[in-house]
């Protein structure tokens, strides 16, 4: 359960995600039962014990999306607007590469774990930007060697992209 809680290898803590404790040794022991062990399942916690943490979590990033996503289509209809909300929408995307790179990517990306290009290491960049933001976007997404799908977090394609982007512009 300590290396699921702390990370260990290529595995991100909490294998990428924002888990309590106890979401962490339920989901533990019910791979380890799966896979023959007899490990007893820990017990929810008790309503208003560790539940509001975890309500909290998704909470606090449901309305950002709405809020990024809801201006978009009505700038869209008027030439004009669409390009002055441009930069707005760019300030939007660097900030949300930022957060992913601070939740989820600087778990491999800060150290070089299992060969991640290091973040600002121009050199270890160098051959992945040859390949074209769209390469690097895609293979995010799905996944390559050690690194999982989406770097093992629910991030969107747009905040993908905005962290593959924001790890490059670092690397210039």
């Amino acid at each position: 359960m300590q290396s699921s809680l702390k990370g260990k290898g290529a595995m991100a803590p909490q294998g990428g995600g924002d888990f309590n404790d106890i979401e962490i040794a339920r989901g533990v022991a019910y791979m380890a039962n799966a896979a023959g062990g007899k490990f007893p399942i820990p017990d929810k916690p008790a309503e208003g014990a560790s539940a509001p943490a975890s309500a909290e979590a998704p909470a606090a990033s449901a309305p950002a999306a709405p809020a990024a996503t809801a201006p978009a289509a009505p700038e869209a209809s008027a030439p004009a607007a669409a390009a002055v909300a441009a930069p707005a929408a760019a300030a939007v995307s660097a900030d949300a590469g930022k957060a992913l790179y601070d939740k989820t990517c600087f778990v491999c990306h800060a150290a070089g774990v299992a060969g991640a290009p290091k973040f600002g290491d121009k050199n270890a960049w160098a051959p992945f930007v040859a390949t074209g933001i769209d390469t690097m976007v895609k293979v995010a997404i799905t996944g390559k060697g050690a690194m999982p799908p989406r770097g093992g977090s629910t991030a969107s394609d747009d905040e993908i992209r905005a962290a593959v982007q924001y790890m490059v512009d670092h690397a210039k």
